[in-house]
């Protein structure tokens, strides 16, 4: 069943696709701005299931929805992303109230809401949300009338005849009463409105031209980007139902900031830093000094998670390929560690047995590469490979990672 409904996904996606090339009637005044980078949703970043952990920046103004295949099962892995705050305040007939607005209102203009669910390989169900800001862009395609401004104008300038002339058209069919007369200017009427169709394609090809052209010499410029997010993994059955939430590190929440500087035309240096914090449950054994007797222990202990590292990506728009290195550090990581932040034993004569105190296994280095291709305007494939190293460089995993994002239209 899961199968099946991941195979509608994916087809109502591809559906949505074709269909976003059937002619619409909306006004052709109306400019509808089309995305200049498209990237892996922030949730998905936050729970490592994207192709690259140190993610570019993303600007999108469409619904889009992400799948991820970390696993290689059809299970919902899905995540779905937008900007509220764009379209209820900014998602206008025109752009010039966002190109008068102020740079808090820019910022939050930029607001980027994701919510997403994934399968762990342990069969656990991670379920979480994000949100992120861009507090920097060197360019901003919106904003400058150098790319839109014209477009704006010529299709001003023919909605408004086209409005004219439909008024004219209406007003003399409501007066007239000759039958013949009324079949012929409802005729008129409907191959006016086909003409506000055809008005409306070409503003819109014009416009994704445009984009395109704005893209190509502007997807790797600098930018900064902030964002947090919360998961929670909850333990399941074997029916899928939700049990108790882990109490480990893949429960929790986590800030972190991206950055990146472009080189030339088709190079773009990505940075990330991330500080996770969440909470942890310890089973160990204590040792009473005094009796020699051993005693079994819990305690909850609250840690975090420094995570940094570099991205290197090089090509186009339309197919690129990276490889980065990811550094992760446990702030607690030795029982001293713990034992000075966290009341373990109480009071009384006893030491923990060093041995019998286990973390959540973390690995400190992390090798990924791949790539991602624009298949079309609403479809991107992203695909990667993950190797896990331990403290000595011990390859411990090795991991295919796939992902699509569509867009909505």
């Amino acid at each position: 069943m899961r199968k099946f409904y991941s195979f509608l996904s994916i087809l109502f996606c591809l559906n949505n696709f074709a269909h976003s090339q059937i002619i619409q009637t909306e006004s052709p005044a109306k400019i509808t701005p089309r995305e200049i980078n498209v990237a892996s949703s922030s949730i998905f970043d936050m729970m490592g299931v994207s192709s690259s952990q140190i993610s570019k920046t993303s600007d999108v103004k469409d619904l889009k929805v992400d799948w991820s295949f970390k696993s290689w099962k059809l299970n919902p892995n899905i995540a779905v992303q937008g900007q509220p705050v764009w379209e209820i305040i900014y998602n206008r007939r025109d752009l010039s109230k966002y190109r008068s607005a102020s740079y808090v209102m820019r910022t939050l203009a930029s607001t980027d809401i994701s919510a997403g669910t994934v399968q762990a390989e342990n069969n656990d169900r991670r379920i979480g949300g994000a949100i992120k800001f861009n507090l920097y862009r060197k360019y901003d395609a919106l904003r400058s009338e150098v790319y839109y401004k014209d477009i704006e104008q010529k299709y001003n300038t023919q909605f408004e005849d086209w409005q004219q002339r439909m008024i004219l058209l209406k007003s003399t069919i409501d007066t007239t009463t000759d039958i013949g007369k009324r079949s012929d200017l409802k005729m008129q009427i409907s191959l006016l409105e086909n003409e506000a169709a055809l008005l409306n394609q070409s503003r819109k090809n014009e416009i994704t031209s445009r984009a395109t052209e704005f893209n190509a010499e502007n997807w790797n410029s600098s930018f900064v980007d902030v964002a947090a997010g919360k998961i929670w993994t909850y333990s399941t059955d074997s029916a899928g139902t939700l049990k108790s939430v882990r109490i480990n590190r893949q429960s929790g929440w986590a800030m972190w900031t991206n950055a990146g500087y472009g080189i030339g035309s088709k190079i773009l240096i990505t940075g990330l830093f991330r500080v996770s914090f969440y909470d942890e449950q310890l089973n160990f054994l204590i040792k009473d000094l005094d009796t020699g007797n051993e005693i079994t222990a819990t305690s909850l202990v609250s840690n975090k998670i420094y995570s940094y590292g570099i991205n290197f990506r090089y090509g186009t728009p339309s197919i690129n390929f990276f490889s980065e290195l990811l550094l992760e550090k446990r702030q607690l990581k030795t029982v001293k560690d713990a034992f000075n932040k966290s009341d373990f034993v109480g009071e009384g004569n006893f030491e923990i047995i060093e041995g019998t105190l286990k973390w959540t296994a973390l690995s400190p280095f992390t090798i990924s590469f791949g790539g991602e291709w624009r298949i079309s305007k609403n479809l991107l494939l992203n695909f990667g490979m993950r190797m896990e190293y331990e403290k000595n460089w011990k390859r411990k995993t090795f991991q295919p990672i796939a992902g699509i994002s569509c867009l909505m239209r």
